[in-house]
């Protein structure tokens, strides 16, 4: 018995479902991870941060240092001076604060994205397998529509769950990245 073409693209658009499926198994996986420890991973971005600024702050007394030098009789010349000589350890320290809200701010927006984009996945999973279903009953020209519509659906969520995956893999090397940080500070105590 000869195979259609419909028939050969609804066997091709299953074994892409397969593939999603499994991805999206794999996806959930990591979603089921992520979801208890996600308060978690933002608390360890924020202690990092916090770190950031304490570090800063301890580094450079300018407050203490100003009131020092009014005290002393250091005029705002000798002060503004001394303040130059330090403008680019204080810029760099500024920067490093700033990059470690960045890194806060990204960990939530991963974390936010991954299981939004797990959502849409599902949503396109049940989509999908009520499109290939609809295909049984519909005639030839809109199956090949209905068809081309799924293959579509089916390759924007194969896409979303390996997005999510490397999303996943890029926040936990960062998370792995500030807690060899935060643990350097506590060791070097």
């Amino acid at each position: 018995m000869a195979t259609t073409f419909v028939q050969e693209a609804l066997l091709f658009s299953l074994i892409i479902l397969l593939e999603l499926t499994l991805s999206y198994y794999g996806l959930q996986r990591l979603v089921r991870k992520l979801e208890p420890a996600s308060q978690k991973v933002e608390d360890l971005f924020l202690l990092y941060t916090f770190k950031q600024i304490v570090s800063f702050v301890s580094d450079n007394d300018l407050v203490q240092q100003s009131l020092i030098g009014s005290l002393v009789g250091m005029n705002d010349r000798d002060l503004l001076d001394f303040m130059r000589t330090r403008i680019g350890d204080i810029r760099s320290q500024l920067s490093e604060i700033g990059d470690s809200i960045n890194r806060f701010e990204k960990a939530h927006r991963t974390i936010s994205r991954i299981l939004t984009i797990s959502f849409q996945v599902r949503v396109m999973i049940m989509i999908s397998i009520l499109g290939l279903a609809l295909v049984i009953l519909l005639p030839y020209d809109a199956e090949l529509m209905d068809l081309g519509l799924i293959y579509g659906i089916e390759l924007v969520a194969l896409y979303y769950t390996f997005l999510s995956i490397f999303l996943y893999i890029s926040l936990s090397r960062d998370y792995s990245n500030v807690l060899k940080s935060i643990e350097s500070l506590e060791t070097s105590k």
